[in-house]
């Protein structure tokens, strides 16, 4: 089974992160992915621990080719919002 994680908004990308950390497989797609991850350290957002959850993480994998979208048995779509402050 691979769950698919598909906008990797802060919520996107922390649900993929937990969503592995309990030995699912998940793609984590963003059409976008290299304004979010760079060399498996995420450069797009602050949270505490997130790039210690990234380190040899076998059951994620980050991915902006659509083609990856046609091995997700599920998909979850994080849709992202701008931040007011």
């Amino acid at each position: 089974m691979i769950i698919g994680v598909v906008g990797l908004s802060h919520l996107g990308l922390v649900s993929s992160i937990a969503f592995s950390k309990k030995k699912i497989n998940v793609i984590a797609f963003d059409k976008n992915i290299k304004n979010i991850v760079k060399h498996n350290k995420v450069i797009s957002i602050s949270e505490p621990k997130l790039d210690k959850n990234l380190k040899n993480n076998s059951y994620l994998k980050f991915s902006s080719n659509y083609e990856e979208l046609k091995k997700m048995s599920y998909c979850i779509y994080s849709r992202g919002y701008p931040n007011r402050r």
